[in-house]
């Protein structure tokens, strides 16, 4: 069939696939093209999972400026496409600007936009030669890049631009634009440098400090300046509408809707004889009966655009094809009796219940009752974990081969590259894990990243490539080090003097943390050597100089226990084992935790806990949601929004520094109805705790898997940190040119153009820190003179003691590791 021509091959293996609609065929794009559409165009894409088996999401996407005959052309195709895959795949019509959360969910990056279509789109690109084009950059979370006018009327003050002149990049922030869309514009920014330029770009960032007559006259002139209202808001929330289910009637030809008025919805009212069309506030469903004929099957897209049209419903209302026994979570979320829903839904929807936070006529309401029911995180393994196993580190952008006595210890300030190699069906298959420290720099993580790419092509494409980030490591990761995976603090920078021989070899005490819910997921973390860090729900491994103590904290499991003793005798090299029960302690044992100090310690009553849940509350998208986080993390804590996390015992409400007013409101009103709808056995009085961001104590903490106090200490702007990689870039290339730095004023921190340069690598001689000070956010620009990898001896004692919260003889204490960790918190590194 035409099928087995234009998509052979396609959804053989996990990962995304794209074609472009070329002289009305299907054209595989480029993945380095990936997340760039022409607005003149259609798009296929295939996004293809590995569950329990290979499943698939089917979308075709259309450029506002696509034509009849290519977007005809799409749909079609995307039939093919579906049933060259037997009928597996769910599938969704996409339309440029009004893209579903899903379709965005692929590209992390953000989708750009490129004006023109085929005949523009693949022109040769001379890098001397440029046209001039201006960047829009908008959204919240789902960013999205487009190509507009190049013109001061494009300007707004609610959003971000970027002017492309080849030779010169410009960075145009409006004052009410968000810190993630000037982040993206930065990064979009160092993208075109590197990657489309060589690298020789200027990039300026005009922030009321540089001549910007190069950037107003190449837009036509200096004009009014359009409002944030005028270039429109980040989100649109959806507006509640009556839910409607007709039954297609002779769908092959001259089709009728048959409106079933029964509510509620119900599985019942459904056949698996016949199709169905759902219309909802959010998207159009049509539902497939498993014994529709075959020409049903393929009208069903069909038949949802033309009901657009009578419906007078907008163009880029979102369409969705499900099959029965196949369908999506979202489906099934219009209907109040489906299959058991075992995975995170969206709460905002409305569901008629008798527990729920009241509603405003713009806020649907949220279904309390529906958090209690527990969502899973299924994961399937590919195989026990026994095939064969390679690990790199990356290093100076290269990978290091690790010592295989070393498999399982990892160091979260680096990026490592793993192949694991295994047999199906007696032949090799291949999966490259790429793994991210959380304290791993971004050219390590992005190095890491290409270098498995590049490992991918050298085995001509055969590997699955799987993103792996600290903290979130996936079942068959895990499978591969047998229940002695190790995170350990610090990285190559560290310079552990001899780390196959553990912790306690460097004459250091370190102390790991022992947490998971079975034996899979049980991981150890390196945490803060103090006593504080101990909880009795888990255990802890101490490693010192003269023994490995491994001690089990009353409420631990089974598991833990096992796991802890596995990681005290791989840690312990030569050094005794000392197995410790809480309340056993010895005083040796509190003297390696700098003293006794309060911990958090299992209650009576805490035989009855259950495993924590998370949860996060956001208006983001103009209406409160609130979504479970499965296998949570510190990392998942959003400063911009609140948390709220049942321990069983208690439930805490986490307030970021930047949420707003509704949402903190919200969240206290979701956990009264949440703790009195609950039936599980717990009180009714269960207390509800507040706690803002930054000041988390021990009983909270202690719920998550290796906490960083470090993390903890305030909020990072994303905007300000890409500006600080920028400049820190410059200073390791030599960049001459003056770098960023941030200058602080009567209401926030604006950039400003540095007064001195960057020095030289060459540089040969240093000023004397005994007689040279300099303040904090000068060195931070790594001024000309100053010893960059000593920049700390340049403040003076009373700015060293404020900056790092200790005087020099304690800072020189700290172990190596330690105070490469705290350089970096405070920008000195």
């Amino acid at each position: 069939m035409a099928a087995t021509s234009d998509f052979a091959g396609a959804g053989q293996k996990p990962g995304m696939e794209i074609w472009r609609i070329e002289h009305l065929q299907p054209v595989l794009v480029d993945p380095a093209q990936h997340g760039k559409f022409y607005t003149g165009d259609s798009y296929i894409i295939l996004k293809t999972e590995q569950k329990n088996s290979l499943s698939y999401a089917l979308h075709f996407w259309l450029g506002a400026e696509t034509s009849i005959d290519e977007a005809g052309v799409a749909a079609y195709k995307t039939v093919e496409l579906d049933d060259y895959l037997k009928g597996k795949p769910v599938q969704h019509r996409e339309v440029q600007n009004h893209e579903s959360p899903l379709f965005l969910s692929y590209f992390k990056e953000g989708i750009e936009y490129l004006s023109g279509g085929v005949a523009s789109g693949f022109r040769h690109v001379d890098r001397d030669s440029y046209e001039p084009r201006l960047l829009w950059i908008k959204g919240r979370r789902n960013v999205r890049i487009q190509t507009v006018p190049t013109a001061c009327s494009s300007l707004n003050d609610g959003d971000v631009f970027v002017l492309d002149l080849g030779h010169k990049l410009f960075f145009w922030a409006g004052a009410d634009s968000n810190r993630y869309e000037k982040a993206k514009g930065l990064d979009v920014m160092r993208k075109i440098r590197d990657r489309e330029r060589g690298g020789q770009a200027e990039l300026v960032n005009l922030d009321g400090t540089v001549d910007e007559s190069e950037f107003w006259a190449a837009l036509g002139g200096k004009g009014p300046i359009r409002s944030a209202d005028e270039g429109g808001s980040d989100e649109m929330a959806e507006k509640a509408s009556d839910i409607k289910l007709f039954q297609v009637s002779n769908p092959e030809a001259e089709y009728e809707l048959h409106e079933i008025l029964e509510k509620p919805l119900k599985k019942a009212l459904v056949s698996s004889d016949h199709l169905y069309l759902l219309d909802t506030p959010s998207a159009v469903f049509v539902w497939i009966g498993k014994n529709a004929s075959a020409e049903a099957k393929k009208s069903g897209m069909k038949i949802a655009q033309n009901y657009l049209e009578r419906a007078q419903k907008p163009n880029y209302t979102a369409v969705t094809r499900v099959v029965e026994n196949a369908e999506t979570v979202v489906f099934k979320s219009f209907w109040q009796e489906w299959d058991p829903v075992s995975y995170p839904v969206d709460h905002a929807r409305v569901i008629r219940s008798q527990s729920k936070v009241a509603a405003s006529r713009d806020q649907p309401e949220i279904d309390v009752e529906q958090l209690h029911q527990q969502s899973v995180a299924e994961q399937a393994l590919v195989d026990d974990g026994s095939g064969k196993l390679q690990i790199w580190r990356v290093e100076n952008f290269e990978l290091k081969e690790v010592d295989p006595s070393l498999y399982g210890q990892f160091y979260a300030g680096d990026s490592y590259v793993l192949l694991y190699t295994y047999q199906k069906n007696r032949r090799d298959e291949y999966i490259i894990y790429f793994w991210q420290g959380r304290d791993s720099s971004s050219d390590e993580k992005g190095s890491s990243a290409l270098l498995a790419k590049d490992l991918d092509d050298k085995m001509g494409g055969k590997p699955v490539q799987v993103r792996v980030v600290q903290n979130k490591e996936p079942n068959h990761f895990l499978s591969l080090f047998k229940g002695q995976f190790i995170v350990r603090a610090g990285g190559v920078p560290s310079a552990f003097r001899n780390a196959d021989a553990g912790a306690a070899s460097d004459n250091q005490t370190a102390l790991f943390h022992i947490k998971g819910t079975n034996p899979l997921n049980t991981r150890a973390t390196q945490v803060d050597t103090s006593a504080a860090a101990l909880n009795s729900g888990d255990c802890f491994v101490l490693c010192t100089p003269a023994c490995v103590y491994c001690w089990a904290g009353s409420g631990a499991s089974d598991d833990e226990k096992v796991v802890a003793g596995n990681v005290a005798a791989r840690l312990a090299a030569s050094l005794p084992v000392v197995s410790l029960a809480e309340g056993e302690e010895s005083d040796e044992f509190w003297s390696a935790l700098g003293g006794q100090a309060p911990y958090p310690q299992t209650r009576a009553a805490a035989t009855e806990a259950r495993e924590p849940r998370l949860f996060h509350l956001s208006n983001a998208t103009g209406v409160v949601k609130v979504e479970e986080i499965v296998d949570f993390a510190q990392d998942d804590l959003i400063d911009e929004d609140v948390m709220i996390l049942d321990t069983f015992l208690e439930v805490f409400i986490w307030v970021g520094s930047q949420s707003n007013e509704t949402e903190k409101r919200t969240a206290m009103d979701v956990a009264k109805k949440y703790v009195a709808s609950a039936t599980d056995g717990r009180s009714p009085d269960s207390p509800i705790v507040v706690i803002q961001a930054g000041s988390e104590p021990a009983m909270f903490t202690c719920h998550f898997r290796g906490w960083d106090t470090s993390k903890a200490q305030g909020f990072e702007d994303p905007y300000l940190k890409r500006l600080q990689n920028l400049n820190a870039n410059k200073k390791s290339q030599g960049d001459q040119r003056p770098s960023v730095q941030l200058k602080a004023t009567g209401k926030s921190l604006v950039p400003q153009a540095a007064s001195v340069d960057a020095p030289s690598p060459s540089s040969g001689s240093f000023a004397d820190p005994a007689s040279t000070k300099f303040p904090i956010d000068l060195l931070r620009t790594n001024p000309a003179g100053v010893d960059p990898s000593k920049k700390e001896l340049y403040l003076s004692d009373a700015d060293f003691s404020a900056i790092f919260g200790m005087d020099r003889a304690a800072f020189e204490k700290e172990p190596k590791w330690k105070q490469v960790q705290k350089k970096k918190d405070v920008g000195l590194f």
